[in-house]
Protein backbone atom coordinates (compact mmCIF):
# COMPACT_ATOMS: atom_id res chain seq x y z
CA UNK A 1 0.00 0.00 0.00
CA UNK A 2 2.44 2.57 1.27
CA UNK A 3 4.45 1.58 -2.08
CA UNK A 4 1.69 2.41 -4.45
CA UNK A 5 0.91 5.64 -2.48
CA UNK A 6 4.44 6.97 -2.91
CA UNK A 7 4.25 6.00 -6.16
CA UNK A 8 1.09 7.62 -6.89
CA UNK A 9 2.47 10.91 -4.91
CA UNK A 10 5.71 10.87 -7.17
CA UNK A 11 3.57 10.81 -10.28
CA UNK A 12 1.00 13.50 -9.34
CA UNK A 13 3.96 15.72 -7.98
CA UNK A 14 5.75 15.62 -11.21
CA UNK A 15 2.41 16.40 -13.52
CA UNK A 16 1.59 19.03 -11.13
CA UNK A 17 5.39 20.23 -11.59
CA UNK A 18 5.10 20.04 -14.84
CA UNK A 19 2.62 21.67 -15.17
CA UNK A 20 3.17 24.72 -13.42
CA UNK A 21 6.04 25.18 -15.19
CA UNK A 22 4.58 25.01 -18.49
CA UNK A 23 2.28 27.88 -16.94
CA UNK A 24 4.83 30.22 -15.80
CA UNK A 25 4.33 32.87 -17.86
CA UNK A 26 8.11 33.44 -19.55
CA UNK A 27 7.50 29.78 -20.62
CA UNK A 28 4.04 30.38 -21.95
CA UNK A 29 5.17 33.32 -24.06
CA UNK A 30 8.74 31.27 -25.12
CA UNK A 31 6.31 28.18 -26.13
CA UNK A 32 3.92 30.17 -27.58
CA UNK A 33 0.79 28.56 -25.65
CA UNK A 34 -2.71 29.53 -26.23
CA UNK A 35 -5.51 29.91 -23.57
CA UNK A 36 -6.98 27.07 -25.91
CA UNK A 37 -3.97 25.04 -24.42
CA UNK A 38 -3.25 26.71 -20.79
CA UNK A 39 -6.71 26.41 -19.66
CA UNK A 40 -6.90 22.88 -19.41
CA UNK A 41 -3.06 22.45 -18.08
CA UNK A 42 -4.64 24.74 -15.30
CA UNK A 43 -7.50 21.88 -14.68
CA UNK A 44 -4.64 19.08 -14.71
CA UNK A 45 -2.33 20.94 -12.48
CA UNK A 46 -5.50 22.62 -10.19
CA UNK A 47 -6.60 18.34 -9.77
CA UNK A 48 -3.45 16.64 -9.19
CA UNK A 49 -2.15 19.56 -6.88
CA UNK A 50 -5.14 18.77 -4.96
CA UNK A 51 -4.44 14.90 -5.23
CA UNK A 52 -1.10 15.23 -4.17
CA UNK A 53 -2.43 16.96 -1.20
CA UNK A 54 -4.40 14.73 0.05
CA UNK A 55 -1.71 11.90 -0.57
CA UNK A 56 0.49 13.52 1.47
CA UNK A 57 -2.12 13.76 3.84
CA UNK A 58 -2.84 9.77 3.65
CA UNK A 59 1.37 9.25 3.66
CA UNK A 60 1.27 10.95 7.02
CA UNK A 61 -1.28 9.11 8.76
CA UNK A 62 0.08 5.98 7.69
CA UNK A 63 3.70 6.62 8.89
CA UNK A 64 2.44 8.54 11.57
CA UNK A 65 3.53 6.19 14.50
CA UNK A 66 6.79 6.31 12.89
CA UNK A 67 7.52 9.99 12.70
CA UNK A 68 6.52 10.17 16.43
CA UNK A 69 9.52 7.42 17.51
CA UNK A 70 12.11 9.24 15.19
CA UNK A 71 11.27 12.57 16.48
CA UNK A 72 11.07 11.35 20.55
CA UNK A 73 14.27 9.81 19.44
CA UNK A 74 15.42 12.43 18.10
CA UNK A 75 14.95 14.80 20.89
CA UNK A 76 16.45 12.40 23.21
CA UNK A 77 20.07 13.21 24.45
CA UNK A 78 22.20 9.92 24.22
CA UNK A 79 23.34 9.03 27.34
CA UNK A 80 27.15 7.90 26.66
CA UNK A 81 27.43 4.10 27.88
CA UNK A 82 29.93 3.28 30.34
CA UNK A 83 33.25 1.90 29.77
CA UNK A 84 33.85 -1.61 31.25
CA UNK A 85 36.46 -1.67 33.36
CA UNK A 86 38.25 -5.08 32.84
CA UNK A 87 37.58 -7.39 35.89
CA UNK A 88 41.08 -8.43 38.04
CA UNK A 89 40.61 -11.31 40.36
CA UNK A 90 40.97 -10.93 43.82
CA UNK A 91 41.23 -14.43 44.83
CA UNK A 92 43.48 -17.20 43.79
CA UNK A 93 46.39 -15.27 42.57
CA UNK A 94 49.28 -17.40 41.61
CA UNK A 95 52.55 -16.60 42.66
CA UNK A 96 55.11 -17.37 40.00
CA UNK A 97 58.53 -18.11 41.78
Amino acid sequence: MKYYLDVGMTSLFLLCLGTGIAKFAPVTRFLGLKSSVITPMTLVHDWSGIAFGLCAVLHLALNWKWMVAMTRKMGTPHAEKPVKKPEVPTTGVMNHE
